[in-house]
């Protein structure tokens, strides 16, 4: 642990940075707002989208987990995804728990429209799940990757209103070398954010389409909406449920 924070304060040195959380001076993330992050890792709750989307979350779009988040799919901090694969892990157990053979399970990750990834030069979702997958995997389950791709005219979906975040986020497509693997398959689809869940839906649309069996949608975080607080079952907002370790 000493060495790791030497090697951080000599990296502080060469290449000034700070907090993507608080703003504090040398840390990407402080320990202050890494203690925040790791106090919630066994949280895990269901959330019910607008569209109808049910999914199981590691916690609201804020804080910590929104900053890390968002810096690991926009600026290009990727060493962040071990600490957002400490969260996935519960949201994914919990998913998971009703499986009666979670071995044949296998995890899709929710597309990036090809210029964002050849952008970024990764899909920052599969490799959110990968660090979930390493030491306490969830169960069997295994990731597919490249499943999903986007179709041809979607865009971002910031600024769409309802009805056109539906139209374009049904632009989803099943890779030509995954459906093979997905006909007949159980599936858990993996997304990075639950807002409206048009994103979610789409996805689900596709890999029913390729005779995939859609078993649940999980997701690092969910907007957080005015009804908040209500189980997910019964309307909309999170609501925390067990975990398992």
């Amino acid at each position: 642990m000493w060495m790791r924070e030497l090697r951080a304060d000599l990296a502080a040195l060469l290449w000034p940075t700070e907090c993507v959380t608080c703003g504090a001076p040398d840390r990407d993330c402080c320990g202050a707002c890494l203690a925040v992050l790791r106090r919630d890792r066994g949280r895990a709750g269901w959330v019910r989208a607008p569209v109808g989307v049910t999914a199981c979350v590691a916690g609201p779009y804020s804080g910590p987990l929104r900053a890390l988040l968002v810096a690991c799919k926009h600026a290009g901090l990727t060493g962040f995804a071990r600490e957002l694969g400490e969260r996935l892990r519960a949201p994914l157990r919990l998913a998971l728990g009703g499986a009666e053979s979670r071995a044949g399970v296998l995890l899709v990750a929710a597309p990036s429209r090809a210029s964002r990834v050849r952008r970024r030069g990764y899909r920052h979702v599969e490799l959110i799940v990968r660090a979930a997958l390493r030491g306490k995997p969830p169960g069997g389950a295994r990731l597919l990757p490249g499943a999903l791709r986007a179709a041809r005219g979607r865009s971002a979906q910031v600024g769409l209103d309802a009805s056109a975040r539906r139209r374009n986020a049904a632009l989803v497509a099943v890779s030509r070398r995954a459906r093979r693997r997905l006909r007949g398959a159980r599936v858990v689809l993996v997304d990075d954010v639950i807002t409206t869940g048009a994103t979610a839906a789409g996805a689900c649309s596709a890999l029913a389409a390729a005779g995939a069996q859609v078993i649940a949608v999980v997701a690092l975080c969910a907007v957080e909406r005015r009804d908040e607080g209500r189980h997910a079952r019964g309307g909309s907002g999170w609501s925390e449920g067990p975990s398992k370790r």
